[in-house]
């Protein structure tokens, strides 16, 4: 399991957003608003069922025919859970600078010993027209896994892979984040400890 657990996926990452869509029933939302100075910062956040052996997969505006990917190649049979984030930064008064960038930092506060330590995370992204989207998952191809070895794995993996992760958001270069968000990432799902 440990060099399985190598191909374990978790983490956060900053997407930008042209109306990023899962392709799943309704989902489960939690929302936040945040205030700076010069913004107003609200975040959606949806919890789709988890996904088991299944294709992970958003699409943009023109529909099903545009499959996005998360990595330079699709995963057809993933396994594990998801929350896709939503931001929308709008200015909080007329004099305020246009909002263009959405730098996060991911810390690993704890994790199982089955994962691979992962180092301090940062990276910056663009926001487009006020928006920003953001993907955090725990989980794993299972295409990645001999096929008599999937059901062992998927019994094991919820005790053996989780993970919990700080996620600290600025704009346009703060010094000081305008949000402090803390994820707990299993196989049964990601959900938010807690957001400041």
């Amino acid at each position: 399991m440990a060099g399985q657990a190598a191909e374990a996926q978790s983490g956060a990452m900053i997407l930008p957003i042209l109306a990023v869509l899962l392709v799943a029933n309704p989902t489960p939302t939690a929302d936040f608003r945040f205030a700076t100075p010069e913004h107003e910062v609200s975040m959606k956040v949806e919890f789709p069922s988890v996904y088991r052996g299944e294709p992970l997969a958003f699409y943009g505006n023109e529909g099903p025919s545009t499959r996005r990917c998360l990595t330079d190649h699709c995963i057809d049979r993933f396994y594990g859970a998801v929350a896709v984030v939503n931001f929308q930064v709008t200015k909080a008064h007329a004099k305020a600078s246009k909002p263009t960038s959405l730098r996060e930092v991911v810390t690993i506060l704890e994790q199982s010993a089955d994962l691979p330590a992962t180092p301090k995370l940062e990276l910056t992204k663009k926001i487009v027209n006020g928006q920003i989207g953001d993907i955090q998952l725990m989980g794993y191809d299972e295409d990645q896994i001999p096929s008599a070895e999937r059901e062992r794995m998927r019994q094991e993996a919820p005790v053996r892979m989780w993970r919990r992760v700080r996620q600290e958001l600025y704009l346009n270069g703060a010094a000081k984040p305008f949000a402090v968000v803390e994820w707990r990432h299993t196989m049964q799902g990601v959900s938010i400890e807690s957001c400041r």
